[in-house]
């Protein structure tokens, strides 16, 4: 696991979902993980976020599920081959610059995530399992509420969708 938030980091746009850099701002930046309030005065919304690199070739999406590429080095991608090993989440506020190659990404809280067209089973408030897409790349699946997850288990559906979009209980296991 990178770094905890203990020191604090410094996030120039305020949201660890709008941050993106071409370089890191000082050494050991890179993996660091943070701890984030994405709620509301009555509804907090404690959310971890970490910091990674695009492979070479990526520019994710608003909500994109993005794998480990090489856990070493906090690289992530959109690759099908890697998608039994989920990393985090894209944030929503924006989709990232072609040029960046320092993001944050969801790994806790309820966080926005992109849905391939026709999921499974359709995401709603019920909790139900949501797990990377077998059939696209980069994006999730939901399925029934009975169904044992196939492959590694993002979290639990918590809204429907929204242009592809809904909010899901994401609990990814923390890195080692």
């Amino acid at each position: 696991m990178g770094l905890s938030d203990a020191q604090g980091a410094y996030l120039a746009t305020g949201d660890p979902e709008t941050e993106e850099n071409t370089t890191l701002l000082y050494p050991g930046e890179l993996g660091r993980v943070i701890d984030f309030d994405r709620g509301t005065a009555g509804a907090p919304n404690r959310c971890r976020y970490q910091q990674v690199r695009c492979a070479a070739g990526i520019t994710p999406v608003k909500g994109q599920v993005l794998y480990w590429n090489d856990k070493s080095k906090f690289e992530v991608t959109t690759a099908a081959a890697n998608r039994a090993q989920v990393a985090g989440i894209f944030g929503t506020q924006r989709d990232a610059s072609a040029a960046q190659k320092y993001i944050w990404i969801g790994k806790k809280g309820r966080l926005g995530v992109l849905f391939q067209g026709a999921p499974t089973s359709a995401p709603d408030a019920l909790g139900k399992p949501v797990v990377p897409s077998t059939a696209t790349a980069g994006v999730a699946d939901c399925l029934l509420l009975a169904t044992a997850p196939p492959i590694g288990l993002i979290g639990g559906s918590l809204s429907v969708t929204t242009a592809n979009i809904a909010t899901v209980n994401v609990q990814l296991a923390e890195e080692a």
